[in-house]
């Protein structure tokens, strides 16, 4: 997808982060996955991150306090209020906890 927005072919793309045009071909249609090196290689190449060009475009995405409740919840519905702070309360017991050695 990256690849077609600056509108540049498979070739173009396996010249400027130094892979084949056959490989580029190859992790675009999910026959092999690129190592970590290669991964770095395109994502330079793209002039992204690793991690929007792993997660896609949502990866800059801000994760707001209504996508964790929404997580939380198990996708089935948002948790209320009441249960996100007792969430958040949970969460900072343990981490004091983990940080008293009381593991």
């Amino acid at each position: 997808m990256l690849r077609k927005e600056k509108g540049w072919t498979q070739q173009t793309l396996g010249d400027r982060a130094d892979i084949s045009r056959e490989q580029i071909s190859r992790y675009e249609h999910g026959k092999s996955v690129p190592d970590f090196p290669t991964t770095v290689r395109l994502a330079q190449a793209l002039e992204v991150s690793i991690d929007s060009l792993l997660r896609g475009p949502d990866a800059e995405k801000e994760i707001t306090e209504e996508d964790i409740r929404f997580a939380l919840s198990g996708g089935d519905q948002i948790i209320t209020p009441a249960q996100y702070k007792e969430v958040l309360n949970f969460v900072r017991f343990i981490q004091e906890r983990d940080k008293n050695g009381n593991v």
